[in-house]
């Protein structure tokens, strides 16, 4: 199997890929340890971060929606040597290519799993903010919640470095 990464081919949604996985996932959750995230508590930054959070919350869930367009019937509708071909044609060979993705990547239960890691991680954040807000959290509580958001992050990023999310177009 062979993954074609270049932006041209799969454009939005490997954008969307590196802004899921590195500046959400790496940057805004597995970077930052115990002691960063009890300072931004103490600091009253977590109703700021919470905001950002939200739209990378949607820019996963529109991901999420778009793993299917790893497959190789992506390239159909981009590259310009498919132009010419008959439109029943390019339909064809775009079923024939998915039909052969599936046999390397089974899109539904990828997305079934990556949507059930982005609950978990979701849920997480957001109890973590709830409590990051109440007057009466401690710095226990806000270790403890910080460490389930990071666990919760570590098994998102899995699914992304383990090469079940692919990086890039699969050509079979």
């Amino acid at each position: 199997m062979m993954c074609i990464d270049d932006v041209q081919f799969a454009g939005e949604v490997v954008s969307l890929r590196a802004k899921v996985s590195h500046s959400w996932l790496d940057h805004e959750i597995s970077m930052i340890d115990t002691p960063v995230a009890v300072t931004r508590w103490r600091s009253g930054n977590w109703p700021t971060i919470a905001c950002k959070w939200e739209s990378m919350h949607d820019l996963a869930l529109e991901f999420g929606e778009m793993l299917h367009r790893f497959s190789a019937a992506a390239l159909v509708d981009t590259l310009p040597v498919f132009d010419a071909m008959e439109l029943a044609a390019k339909g064809e060979l775009r079923a024939r290519l998915d039909a052969l993705h599936q046999n390397f990547i089974d899109t539904p239960a990828l997305r079934t799993e990556y949507l059930a890691r982005l609950q978990t991680l979701w849920s997480c954040a957001v109890s973590f903010f709830s409590l990051a807000q109440q007057p009466g959290a401690g710095e226990a509580e806000i270790v403890s919640a910080w460490g389930q958001v990071r666990g919760a992050g570590a098994q998102m990023k899995a699914l992304f470095t383990s090469g079940l999310i692919p990086s890039g177009v699969v050509l079979p």
